[in-house]
C-alpha cells in the first residue's frame, strides 16, 4: 500500500523589505504555516511524513534534500524571484 501526503506551496517576494516569502499547506489536514528560509518549510514537511516503508532507519533529511535543490531563494530559480 502506497502513503503519500500533499502539499500546497506558494512563494513570494516582500518588496518593502526585499524578503523572499513563503505559505505550505498540508492538503490532508489543512495545516499551514509562512515561512522565509527552505529550512523552515523543510521542518514542515518533515513534521507530517514517517520514515520511509522500505527503510524505516533512512533519514528524512536524504529524501527533502534529494527533492529540494537550494538555489538561495528556497529553491525557486532564479528566474521565477
Amino acid at each position: 500500500m502506497s502513503h503519500y501526503n500533499s502539499f500546497i506551496v506558494k512563494f513570494w517576494t516582500d518588496e518593502a523589505i526585499g524578503q523572499h516569502r513563503g505559505q505550505i499547506q498540508h492538503v490532508a489536514t489543512r495545516e499551514t504555516v509562512y515561512f522565509t528560509s527552505q529550512n523552515e518549510m523543510n521542518e514542515f514537511i518533515r513534521s507530517h511524513l514517517g520514515p520511509p516503508p522500505n527503510n524505516p532507519e533512512a533519514a528524512q533529511e536524504d529524501v527533502l534534500s534529494e527533492t529540494f535543490i537550494s538555489s538561495g531563494h528556497m529553491g525557486v530559480p532564479s528566474e521565477q524571484v
